[in-house]
């Protein structure tokens, strides 16, 4: 894996979470391609956590609904609050969750290649 800069520091308040995608390059076999991933990054007062997007029940993309503070998954229904913690539906455990890290003023996250 690799730590990849995702956002400058100053680009995310407490309590805001935000969308952000970022691209690595990524050996494939034979041939090395660009990827580009996304992240919803939450701000607290200590720290930056990294959710990833896919729904924990079958993968669906989950959305971030800021006026309700929850993550929502369309395909089935399921309910994650604003931590990444099941609230209803079919997921069977909370969003996954990537290694962050502040240095220089930009948020790192750490992604498996």
């Amino acid at each position: 894996g690799t730590w990849v800069a995702v956002l400058p520091e100053g680009e995310i308040e407490v309590d805001q979470t935000k969308e952000v995608s970022f691209t690595m390059t990524v050996k494939d076999g034979y041939q090395t391609v660009n990827h580009t991933y996304t992240v919803y990054l939450r701000r607290y007062a200590d720290k930056i956590v990294a959710f990833d997007p896919t729904c924990t029940h079958l993968g669906c993309r989950v959305k971030y609904q800021a006026d309700k503070s929850r993550y929502f998954c369309p395909c089935h229904g399921g309910v994650f609050d604003q931590d990444g913690k099941v609230v209803s539906g079919p997921p069977p455990r909370p969003l996954n969750h990537y290694a962050t890290k502040i240095e220089n003023g930009q948020v790192f996250v750490y992604r498996e290649v």
